[in-house]
């Protein structure tokens, strides 16, 4: 009685501080992709914390059926978030939403028929928690593939802690799962799972309360509107000799052309730590992203070619590696994405004396 007692508690307390920041998100960030999400992952993990809650009666209760199939959405919500918060101006794609949905869906039809099949039950459930874990480290990928490129500081820190508190727990609990539903755990082990969900919300609750970055997962507009009326933070003494040297670096030198430029080999040409360039970037210059500051310079390159009679002949292939894209894929998709039109459409404007391409 004891054990389920402190169960519950830890249960009910992890509960309550994941709604109450769901709620929080969710309704500072009403019109936030990310803010929504993130408000129905905290559902779907209370969701699960009631459905593996060792005090309720399995099958015995209505509402068992959809605390489970809430739980089965996490991976997929996940990973949603993920793309969301670290994907700039993310929207979702249709293969991501049917993924999700095929998931979903079959979560509903293993846990309503497969799993009282003696033949299926084990296969059925194998591929369900397949599918659990890849959704997991997808969202995973997500956040290590462009951290090196991040130019916004909590995010930075808060793809670290994805990274090494709620992607290793959810990778973690299912497996403690699977054996625990196999015989080789001991029963309260799912009070441990639940005790380390409790700490992971501790954690993130914290970090999300001191976040300085209003384009997260977004503040309160109110809190918004008071930051952009404060006065700005005091310049770096040696911030107009880092711009004049960043300018100079990618102005005239055309450091940019370089398609194996990092910042990290930036800011040892300015002569200033990495971190103190990623701020002057972002907080001053505007970009959350080091590829697409770079890409801003390689664009502007590429229309100046195109648009020039001169090289009317040379390929656009070969314009876009001059300018620094290591291959067309990135270059086409980050051009269209800028001019709303392909750059052999941009090319024949500017031919025809039409439209951007004329100077």
């Amino acid at each position: 009685m004891t054990w389920l007692f402190i169960d519950t508690a830890i249960r009910a307390a992890a509960g309550g501080i994941i709604l109450v920041l769901g709620w929080t998100i969710w309704r500072d960030g009403t019109h936030r992709l990310a803010a929504r999400l993130t408000g129905l992952l905290c559902l779907a993990v209370i969701a699960h914390l009631v459905a593996v809650a060792p005090a309720v009666p399995k099958g015995m209760n209505p509402w068992d059926l959809p605390f489970e199939i809430a739980s089965i959405t996490v991976p997929p919500l996940f990973w949603l978030v993920a793309l969301a918060v670290f994907v700039d101006d993310y929207r979702p794609r249709p293969l991501h939403v049917v993924l999700a949905a095929a998931h979903s869906l079959y979560g509903v039809l293993f846990i309503a028929v497969l799993l009282h099949s003696d033949t299926l039950r084990l296969p059925a459930g194998a591929l369900l928690r397949s599918a659990m874990f890849g959704f997991v480290i997808a969202a995973l990928v997500v956040a290590w593939r462009g951290r090196a490129d991040d130019l916004v500081e909590d995010r930075r820190r808060l793809r670290d802690l994805l990274i090494w508190s709620i992607g290793i727990l959810a990778l973690a609990i299912p497996t403690m799962e699977v054996f625990l539903f196999a015989g080789l755990l001991p029963i309260w082990s799912l009070t441990v799972s639940a005790a380390t969900i409790l700490a992971v919300t501790l954690v993130n609750a914290w970090f999300l309360v001191g976040l300085r970055d209003d384009d997260l997962l977004r503040r309160a507009a109110a809190a918004v509107a008071a930051a952009a009326a404060a006065a700005p933070p005091p310049a770096d003494a040696d911030e107009p000799r880092m711009l004049a040297a960043l300018a100079r670096l990618m102005q005239e030198e055309r450091l940019y052309r370089d398609d194996a430029l990092s910042i990290a080999r930036l800011a040892d040409k300015v002569g200033v730590p990495e971190y103190r360039l990623r701020r002057l970037i972002n907080q001053r210059l505007g970009h959350r992203n080091f590829a697409a500051y770079l890409a801003s310079y390689r664009l502007l390159d590429v229309k100046a070619a195109l648009a020039d009679p001169a090289q009317a002949g040379v390929p656009i292939l070969t314009i876009a590696l001059d300018a620094g894209f290591g291959s067309l894929a990135p270059f086409n998709r980050a051009f269209r994405e800028a001019e709303g039109m392909t750059p052999s459409e941009y090319r024949e404007q500017a031919r025809k004396g039409e439209g951007p391409g004329v100077a």
